[in-house]
């Protein structure tokens, strides 16, 4: 799956992918395989994370706020 991040560039994500620290806030993640992904400390506020599957992702220190999780 592509996604365009705050900065303008196209990123693919996808199953066991490493956003360790990464900044993805206010992103459209909706129907995104990221089972077993590493999102530790991955600043996720206000993100779209509908429809997800987060399946065994590390969402360790996550920032969730505003998140929807639906």
């Amino acid at each position: 799956m592509k996604v365009t991040g705050t900065d303008g560039k196209e990123y693919t994500v996808e199953p066991d992918v490493n956003l360790r620290d990464a900044n993805s806030s206010g992103a459209d993640l909706s129907d995104a395989d990221l089972s077993d992904a590493d999102l530790w400390r991955a600043n996720l506020r206000d993100t779209n994370l509908r429809d997800t599957n987060l399946r065994d992702t590390n969402l360790s220190d996550a920032n969730l706020k505003g998140a929807n999780l639906s």
